[in-house]
């Protein structure tokens, strides 16, 4: 695939230290993408030439980088783990691009897909709690809205409780230990 200019010089300055940290410290990397699935892919390819364990490299914020469950699959292809990570923002509005972001049902439909196609070791969901209007004291979900209500929504939507449990335990614990 070529490569842009920009891709280059931002992620091979990055990972030429980090793929060699990753493989003394087994530190897992976590990767802030562009807003494209090309890019993505892009950035995935450069972190593999460099020598990256793939299965330990996390792509953050899918939901407002991926918006169809092929296109997820897609980077899932690769070996990383898909990050949905805007769980509790439930408006569609996004000021950094034009798209229209999915709500937590809607991502919850996506991470049911991807299980269904066999990723389900791949996936880790967080809250981007970026803004004090995300926290509870000032009208947000809060940190506890992953417990509280997307596992539950998880659950009602079909996942097994096996699936949440890996989603949400056995694989953040995989990539937050160090090897």
């Amino acid at each position: 695939m070529p490569r842009s200019a920009a891709s280059v010089i931002c992620v091979c300055s990055t990972c030429a230290p980090i793929s060699p940290a990753q493989s003394v410290t087994g530190a897992a990397i976590n990767v802030h993408p562009p807003r494209t699935l090309g890019e993505t892919l892009e950035v995935i390819e450069i972190l593999a030439d460099a020598g990256a364990d793939l299965a330990r490299v996390i792509v953050s914020h899918v939901d407002r980088t991926l918006f169809t469950v092929e296109d997820m699959q897609r980077v899932a292809d690769t070996g990383v783990v898909l990050e949905l990570d805007f769980f509790g923002i439930e408006s569609a509005y996004y000021p950094f691009a034009d798209v229209d972001l999915p709500n937590d049902g809607q991502r919850v439909r996506s991470i049911a897909e991807l299980v269904r196609r066999g990723h389900v070791d791949q996936i880790v969901v967080s809250q981007d709690i970026c803004t004090r209007t995300r926290l509870r004291r000032y009208g947000g979900h809060g940190y506890a809205h992953l417990l509280e209500n997307a596992m539950p929504l998880m659950l009602r939507r079909g996942l097994g409780q096996d699936d949440v449990d890996r989603i949400l335990v056995r694989t953040p614990r995989r990539l937050l230990t160090l090897q």
